[in-house]
């Protein structure tokens, strides 16, 4: 069951994966644009296209997330889009991203339940992403901050 929609939870949908492929380009254009000439190659006017960029890490994201797919499909895994809760120990009731519901029986399952930000009880300092950020939205930060430095 996977509620996100694609297989892969937050490492690879939006954090480990997103982010190791965005610091691989920075890595990449800061060479270019400081270190290409240590080397005899001359790249003066070295720039970047921020679009090109993000579409770069979402087909990765896709890559990998269809990779998974295929590997459930050729292993006759079967997933269900959604969330769940057990209402006994064998039946698991699903709320489906459509709205739908479906109920589940089987002997066993496997359990991944992923990650979400959560607030500090009290609702003292809510994720709002501006003064507190998630990890998802400190990766974005991080790509306006880090990406784009001279």
């Amino acid at each position: 069951m996977e509620k996100r929609g694609t297989l892969g939870g937050t490492c690879l949908n939006v954090g480990c994966i997103p982010s190791k492929t965005l610091l691989n380009i920075s890595h990449k254009y800061h060479d270019a644009k400081h270190h290409y000439s240590d080397l005899g190659i001359e790249t003066p006017n070295v720039t970047f296209d921020l679009g090109k960029i993000m579409n770069k890490k979402t087909k990765v994201v896709d890559n990998l997330t269809k990779g998974i797919e295929m590997l459930f499909k050729k292993n006759k895994v079967d997933y269900i889009k959604g969330i769940g809760k057990f209402t006994d120990p064998n039946t698991l009731l699903v709320e489906q991203l459509d709205g739908s519901t479906k109920t589940l029986k089987s002997k066993n399952y496997i359990i991944a339940t992923g990650s979400e930000p959560n607030n500090l009880p009290g609702g003292v300092l809510p994720v709002d992403e501006n003064r507190v950020v998630s990890s998802t939205g400190k990766l974005y930060i991080y790509i306006n901050f880090f990406l784009f430095l001279d």
